[in-house]
């Protein structure tokens, strides 16, 4: 047997101990894929995945047009939780005016409604005030908020004798703008025992009507003796106020 003979066989015998590996370079180089006969692939599994069309989520945003239809529906609660979504750049008079009639329908609807107490509905009427200044150019709506003020101190007199509690609403009758119904919330409270409310109202109410308070015994009476509490406290400073706008107007 020849020397060449001899190498071919040795080669042989070296590549039946070991086989090239799937995926390895070939005598020439070139990598050869083994798939594994055993797995099926469909068709469709060799295309590649199509980019998908499906914009990112985002809120759904009302226009004008929206909120002019949910208000011919009457669907006040879903429209003021809307009425910002109007960019500012395109807030004008038509959506200002929208404003004022949402806000004022949706406190009246919640006003008819027992589910909601009278301290909750005052509060929100004040969040809206306090949110949109141009409420405060809707008479109906100061007058609603007002209404909706007294109704919440008849509650807060007669339940807490606790002035953080109760003082809140000195600063919603304020915003409201309506001395007269602020002198009825006056005698609201002092009527329900709450003198530190009933003269914190009253100084309030002496502001644009003093007359009116003065004139009024039961208030009258209690600045006399507000004047005698201790020095510091709320009730004494309302009365010394309330006593010296009386002596003005008598």
């Amino acid at each position: 047997m020849s020397h060449k003979t001899i190498s071919f066989a040795v080669l042989a015998i070296i590549r039946a101990c070991n086989p090239t590996p799937s995926g390895a370079p070939s005598a020439q180089g070139a990598v050869t894929p083994q798939p594994d006969p055993s797995v099926k692939i469909s068709p469709a599994a060799r295309l590649p995945a199509a980019p998908s069309s499906r914009p990112p989520s985002v809120a759904t945003r009302y226009s004008l047009g929206d909120l002019e239809a949910l208000e011919a529906r009457e669907a006040w609660e879903e429209l003021v939780e809307h009425l910002e979504d109007v960019a500012p750049s395109e807030r004008d008079p038509k959506w200002t005016t929208l404003v004022a009639r949402a806000v004022f329908a949706h406190l009246q609807d919640k006003r008819r409604q027992t589910d909601m107490s009278p301290m909750v509905l005052a509060k929100r009427a004040d969040d809206f005030l306090l949110r949109y200044p141009s409420l405060r150019e809707s008479p109906d709506l100061l007058d609603l908020h007002a209404d909706l003020g007294v109704a919440a101190v008849e509650v807060c007199a007669g339940d807490s004798w606790r002035w953080a509690e109760c003082s809140p609403l000195v600063a919603h009758m304020e915003r409201s703008g309506r001395p007269v119904k602020t002198l009825t919330a006056a005698r609201a409270a002092l009527s329900r025992g709450h003198r530190v409310l009933a003269m914190a109202l009253a100084r309030l109410a002496s502001e644009k009507d003093a007359r009116e308070v003065c004139g009024d015994k039961a208030l009258f009476a209690l600045a006399v003796s507000g004047r005698s509490t201790p020095k510091g406290t709320p009730i004494k400073r309302d009365a010394e106020v309330v006593m010296t706008r009386c002596k003005k107007v008598h």
